[in-house]
């Protein structure tokens, strides 16, 4: 338990008095990591502008066409002759934008690298630091705002898979490993796309038939802002964002609701306007809501939705004023899930779903058969593993995500034959000739995973 069961602070006291008793002004500290929050229109606009962009490149940002060595890598640009020319060139690894590649140029880096197969490892070298540019994923990070570089195969982590094809928005992404376009439109049967495309080494609007997409997924990234999350006016005005945000309040229950959450327009409004008042104090009714619950579930010794609510209070404000008024503070940095879901391959959902299930993010939790932690790690998977401290947070998420990677591959990306393997053991899921195990705990636990799986996409 992290709480001191001596608080007192009764729950009969109005919201309005919690916020004079917990003085000073709103604590918010909303994490940068974040999915960025953006519409459809704006990510075309950002696309347009890498296509159009018109730049100048001297010798000094070309090399050979069989390449030159900058920093001990060989480089090799898309273009041959000094002039103006427009898009932003193809990199390998690139993840510039357009004023980083604008400043590159000017400083003699090379105009891009296209980094031919034959005479260069691309899959098994860095990205040259001697060039600018971008490639596929490093395009859509941009494009999508993001703060940092995922790639093709992270990029899943933070988008829901679509149906079809036919399902697929301006802004959406066609995905496999190695490869992903932005899509624009689709007319006649073909889909056109944005993307630096390596063959003709800039980025530009291109165009493929659905054949030319065999084996490619469609992706909607989960930042996006449109009419169904909420956002009649599509998000912009504030004000308007405030609005609907406390019309949702009121339905307020849990932030995994996501898309059509008071907690998603409070956000959103602090994206155009971070020192807005009004969206500061919907966080902290958010957060008095949570110090609610978890009084609540403390009066009434309930742990597991004490940690349930904690979890959701250090989600929102890891640095809240009503941690020290229950004289507790987050029992692990929470950043740590989406971190690891992105260095390991797994949507950050399926990690958030698997440790509420396993522990209620306890990292103390020990069950009856000795399994510990956050991910409830045997000790057997722990070593497996290389985890030498069960009882570390970082260690345990890692492992626990190392073996959910690894049973996922194992059974093809069947999601709820690997969740039930995790639970019973991947030998059951054989024995039951690769289907869930019949057993109630198993069946149940299945159940429960994939429940929140699906709410905390939406979130």
């Amino acid at each position: 338990m992290f709480f001191n069961r001596r608080l007192t602070i009764s729950l009969i006291v109005p919201i309005t008095s919690l916020l004079v008793l917990i003085a000073g002004q709103p604590s918010l500290a909303w994490d940068e990591e974040d999915l960025n929050q953006i519409t459809p229109e704006e990510i075309i606009e950002k696309a347009k502008e890498y296509a159009k962009s018109r730049f100048f490149v001297n010798d000094s940002n070309l090399t050979a066409a069989t390449g030159e060595y900058q920093g001990g890598k060989i480089v090799i640009t898309p273009f041959s002759q000094p002039g103006d020319y427009q898009g932003i060139p193809y990199k390998w690894g690139g993840n510039d934008s357009i004023v980083s590649f604008r400043q590159g140029l000017r400083t003699g880096k090379k105009a891009g690298d296209i980094c031919r197969p034959i005479s260069q490892n691309c899959q098994g070298r860095s990205a040259s630091s001697e060039a600018v540019g971008v490639d596929t994923s490093g395009f859509i990070s941009q494009v999508w705002g993001l703060g940092r570089k995922y790639s093709t195969r992270t990029l899943p982590n933070i988008s829901t898979p679509l149906r079809s094809m036919n399902e697929l928005q301006p802004g959406d992404i066609i995905l496999k490993v190695g490869h992903v376009v932005l899509f624009s439109h689709q007319d006649s049967g073909r889909f056109y796309v944005y993307e630096p495309s390596h063959q003709k080494g800039k980025v530009a609007l291109y165009s493929y038939t659905a054949s030319k997409l065999t084996g490619y997924k469609p992706y909607r990234y989960n930042g996006i802002l449109t009419e169904s999350t909420c956002y009649e006016c599509r998000c912009s005005e504030v004000s308007e964002l405030l609005r609907q945000a406390d019309q949702h309040f009121k339905a307020f229950r849990i932030t995994k609701g996501a898309g059509a959450t008071a907690l998603t327009c409070y956000r959103a409004a602090l994206k155009k306007d971070r020192n807005n008042a009004s969206a500061l104090a919907g966080f902290e009714k958010i957060e008095v809501y949570y110090f609610a619950r978890i009084k609540s579930a403390l009066d009434r010794e309930n742990e597991n939705e004490e940690h349930k609510y904690l979890a959701r209070l250090c989600r929102v404000n890891p640095k809240s004023a009503y941690l020290a008024a229950l004289n507790t503070q987050c029992p692990f940095d929470y950043t740590l899930i989406p971190k690891v879901a992105a260095e390991i391959g797994l949507e950050v959902a399926l990690l958030h779903a698997v440790i509420e299930t396993e522990s209620g993010y306890n990292p103390k939790a020990v069950s009856h058969k000795g399994a510990v932690g956050l991910m409830q790690l045997m000790p057997a998977t722990a070593k497996r593993f290389g985890v030498t401290n069960r009882y570390d947070p970082t260690q345990n998420i890692y492992g626990g995500a190392r073996y959910l990677r690894y049973l996922l591959k194992l059974f093809n990306n069947n999601l709820q034959l690997a969740v039930a393997a995790y639970n019973a053991g991947e030998g059951n899921v054989r024995k039951y000739g690769n289907k869930i195990p019949p057993f109630r705990e198993t069946q149940g636990y299945v159940k429960k995973v994939m429940r929140l799986y699906k709410a905390y996409r939406r979130d």
